[in-house]
C-alpha cells in the first residue's frame, strides 16, 4: 500500500495472491475487470500493483535461493556508459523527453513543486551489479531489498526538466522536430484546464499540420 516513505521491505497484499492468479486463468474479461477495480484501490496504478504481486511471489517461491530486489525510481538515459544520453526504447522519462523536445506535446498535468527522482540507467546497472556482489559476499539466504533513487534535494521538478529538455533541443535539434519545444510547462494541475490546452496545443495543431502535409502530397501524421 502507498506510504510517504517506501521502506525496504516486501509489503503484504490485501488479498491472497494465489487465488488472484487463479482468477486470471479462468474468469472472463468483464469479471477480471471487476476484480481489478476491487484490488487496485490503494495502489497508484496497475504497474504498482503488479510489482507488489511479483515481490510477494518471489518471497513465496524463492525458498533458500539468495535474492536481491532492486527498486529503481524513474529510470533516465545514461550518464556516461555506453555513452551519454543512451537509452534503449522510449519508455517513461525518456519517451517524455523525446516527445517534448520534438515539440509534439506542450502541456501535461503536473505539479510544479513535485520532485522527479530520476536515476541514470548506467548508474542503476552498476548498482544492481554491486548489490549482487554484496549479496554473494554476505552469504545470506534472506531477501535483500534496495530502493535505488535520489533524494528530493537532488531531484529536478517538472519545470526544471522542461527547461533542460528545451535547452538540449536547441543545442542538439532532432531531424524529427516539428516545432520549437517550450522551455516551461504551462500550469495545468486542473484536468479541465489541461483538456482545453490539449485541444489548442495538440489537437488543433495536429489538424493544421496534417493539412500542410496533404497539400505537400505527403502522408499525414
Amino acid at each position: 500500500m502507498p506510504e510517504r516513505v517506501v521502506r525496504e521491505v516486501i509489503y503484504p497484499l490485501p488479498f491472497d495472491v494465489n487465488s488472484f492468479l487463479d482468477d486470471f486463468q479462468r474468469l472472463s474479461e468483464s469479471e477480471l475487470q471487476a476484480i481489478y477495480s476491487e484490488h487496485i484501490d490503494g495502489y497508484i496504478n496497475s504497474y504498482h500493483l503488479t510489482k507488489s504481486i511479483a515481490e510477494v511471489l518471489i518471497k513465496q517461491e524463492c525458498f533458500n535461493v539468495p535474492v536481491v530486489i532492486v527498486r529503481p525510481s524513474v529510470v533516465m538515459s545514461a550518464n556516461t556508459e555506453p555513452e551519454p544520453g543512451w537509452f534503449q526504447g522510449l519508455q517513461l522519462s525518456t519517451g517524455l523527453m523525446a516527445v517534448w523536445t520534438s515539440g509534439l506535446i506542450r502541456t501535461i498535468v503536473a505539479h510544479e513543486d513535485f520532485a522527479t527522482p530520476i536515476i541514470p540507467v548506467d548508474l542503476l546497472g552498476n548498482f544492481i551489479l554491486a548489490a549482487i556482489y554484496q549479496k554473494f559476499k554476505s552469504n545470506t539466504r534472506n531477501i535483500t531489498i534496495y530502493n535505488c533513487t535520489t533524494n528530493c534535494e537532488n531531484s529536478p521538478t517538472m519545470p526544471m526538466l522542461a527547461y533542460y529538455y528545451g535547452e538540449l533541443a536547441e543545442m542538439y535539434p532532432s531531424c524529427k522536430m516539428i516545432r520549437t519545444p517550450l522551455r516551461y510547462i504551462p500550469k495545468s494541475r486542473n484536468k479541465f484546464t489541461y483538456k482545453v490546452k490539449k485541444i489548442t496545443h495538440h489537437t488543433l495543431f495536429s489538424y493544421f499540420a496534417d493539412c500542410l502535409l496533404k497539400l505537400k502530397g505527403e502522408k499525414a501524421m
